[in-house]
């Protein structure tokens, strides 16, 4: 499972971006590998969900990252990582 994140990064969270973006180049390279016999290879890169991590985040964020979030993301579902 990947994450949105991956490809957009962010600050303070660079263990997990880079192992989010590890997923994408390992499903990209292993769909070259194995491509040519007709194997599909997929990694889901869901965008932010509303839980109890998101809300933490949310709450610990300043303003600034608050406003880059929702340019980032203007489609989350019900403007929840919103403050």
């Amino acid at each position: 499972m990947s994450s949105s994140l991956s490809v957009v990064g962010g600050a303070g969270i660079v263990a997990y971006v880079g192992s989010k973006h590890a997923i994408i180049g390992m499903t990209k390279t292993t769909a070259v590998e194995v491509g040519g016999r007709g194997i599909r290879v997929n990694a889901a890169a869901p965008g932010p969900i509303a839980g109890t991590t998101t809300f933490k985040l949310a709450e610990q964020a300043s303003r600034a990252t608050t406003r880059r979030s929702r340019r980032l993301f203007p489609s989350a579902a019900m403007k929840r990582l919103t403050m």
